[in-house]
């Protein structure tokens, strides 16, 4: 059973974990569904914590609070006093919270702007970590600070005649090609953001997992430590090609895991693809984009299996959370030719989609996956 690392996460957010801590955690939550949704919540929490400003309570409402305090402490001493009421007394604590967190609660939420504002409004602006390192052709640039630094909110936009190239913190950087547009989203210790609307991009990425994410119209490209290559085209479809490392492609809740060689498209409306190698046989590739987007029946769930290879299991894997069970059936037995089923792993465990048995499974064939890096090149 796998152990999770919940306790871990509010240290490895605030960096306090040595580099070999923050590896294994890293390693982790790619891993494990259960602590990578905790580590996103909590990561969550932090921000919108951190986007607002303190302010003080009106006096009139701490006036009604001390009341309540006052007569909650004359009723807690009379309590004292009668052995039957433990019961009661802790009744009029709940209440005494709840009398006190209401006027709070009211207070907090009708507030205007100017009582609970949000980061940046009179604030002096954080330093951005996305700095214009070079340009070819006049691509055009909006918010760009001293020492061509893009502040949040900037858009660049190339034409066929430009591109650039941006630093992402100290983690990496990110070409933008001829005919796109890219907007700088958030920057944090938590993490970068930055969103595609169209054209391409190539990011060569080291950092811990999740901290560099990249939206667009139909998913988001979230980086585990690698290098690749986003599309999205004029009606808003997106295709990744991983060159090194892995990304995993997100969407309304769907994800898929891509490593390094493999391939992975979207569509604008929230249909995720199936992930799939390059050098995939034409057939399979064909029956593939029929499953996913043009609603493939049988005949192209058993194109893709017989048409399988060794490492087409990253294909098969993810296909069987989206297959009726009769088709599960057959992939377990496909993938059951590469490799025996992990310690812990039964087949009915995998027919029933159970969550530790499907990522003790991944992880074993993760090794029929790997391909040796393919860096773009560094001019």
């Amino acid at each position: 059973m796998t152990q999770h690392i919940t306790d871990k996460i509010p240290h490895f957010l605030d960096r306090e974990l040595s580099d070999e801590e923050r590896s294994v955690v890293g390693e982790h939550l790619i891993n494990c569904a259960v602590c990578r949704t905790e580590h996103d919540e909590q990561k969550a929490g932090r921000e919108l914590a951190g986007s607002l400003e303190r302010t003080d309570a009106p006096p009139s409402m701490w006036a009604a609070v001390e009341s309540k305090l006052d007569e909650a402490r004359e009723s807690g001493a009379r309590s004292r006093r009668l052995r039957l009421l433990k019961p009661a007394l802790a009744f009029g604590i709940a209440l005494m919270a709840m009398l006190v967190a209401v006027p709070i609660y009211i207070y907090l939420t009708s507030a205007g702007p100017e009582t609970v504002s949000v980061q940046n409004s009179g604030q002096e602006p954080r330093p951005s970590s996305w700095r214009l390192l070079e340009t070819r052709g006049n691509p055009q640039v909006t918010k760009l600070g001293e020492d061509k630094n893009l502040e949040i909110g900037g858009v660049l936009e190339t034409d066929a005649a430009s591109s650039a190239r941006i630093s992402v913190a100290e983690i990496g950087r990110v070409d933008i090609a001829p005919n796109s547009k890219v907007r700088i989203v958030n920057t944090s210790a938590e993490e970068h953001r930055m969103a595609l609307d169209r054209g391409v991009l190539k990011a060569v990425i080291v950092a811990p997992p999740r901290l560099f994410i990249v939206d667009t119209p139909s998913a988001q490209a979230v980086d585990l430590g690698c290098a690749y290559t986003l599309e999205v085209d004029d009606d808003g479809n997106s295709k990744l090609h991983v060159t090194s490392g892995y990304v995993a492609l997100e969407t309304e809740g769907l994800e898929s895991f891509v490593p390094a060689g493999a391939f992975c498209e979207s569509k604008k409306g929230g249909k995720l693809g199936t992930p799939f190698f390059g050098d995939a046989t034409a057939d399979l590739k064909k029956a593939l984009a029929e499953f996913d987007f043009s609603e493939g029946g049988p005949d192209t769930v058993d194109t893709i299996i017989s048409e399988s290879r060794r490492k087409d299991t990253l294909t098969l894997w993810h296909l069987l959370e989206k297959v009726p069970v009769q088709k599960r059936s057959l992939i377990i037995a496909r993938i059951l030719r590469e490799l025996d089923l992990p310690e812990g792993v039964t087949v009915e465990g995998l027919l029933g989609l159970n969550e530790t048995m499907m990522m003790s499974l991944r992880s074993d064939l993760e090794v029929l996956w790997y391909e040796q890096p393919g860096w773009f090149d560094e001019n």
